[in-house]
């Protein structure tokens, strides 16, 4: 059977796939699928792919890291924010100084507006 043959195969260059396992430690179908990628994000920014996501895969010292989904529909200026997730929740940086936000706002801390702390 055509599944019990399977290479292991290391990434030496950048390929785009479709995520096949969600979550950590997730699997992408490239060439061949690659599992176990290790998830790439700015420092203090935590993200998870979905199943179906188009993402781009790097290689990363022998293993598979994955940089990012590939964006698309986003209608965004040069310079701008824009932070969704798959429910439709949003955070968009506009560059006006607007800060739009889309969803429902649950703040677990105070607020405070102008040096005025509110409750």
């Amino acid at each position: 059977m055509w599944l019990s043959y399977r290479k292991n195969i290391d990434v030496e260059k950048n390929e785009t796939g479709l995520v096949t396992i969600p979550g950590e430690g997730c699997a992408v179908l490239a060439e061949a699928e690659l599992r176990d990628c290790t998830l790439l994000s700015p420092g203090g920014y935590y993200w998870s792919p979905d199943y179906g996501d188009q993402v781009m895969v790097l290689p990363a010292g022998g293993e598979r890291a994955i940089a990012g989904v590939i964006s698309a529909g986003a209608e965004i200026q040069p310079g701008e924010v824009y932070i969704k997730s798959k429910g439709g929740s949003a955070i968009y940086l506009r560059n006006d100084g607007t800060v739009l936000i889309k969803g429902n706002v649950v703040v677990d801390g105070s607020i405070t507006e102008y040096g005025n702390e509110n409750s």
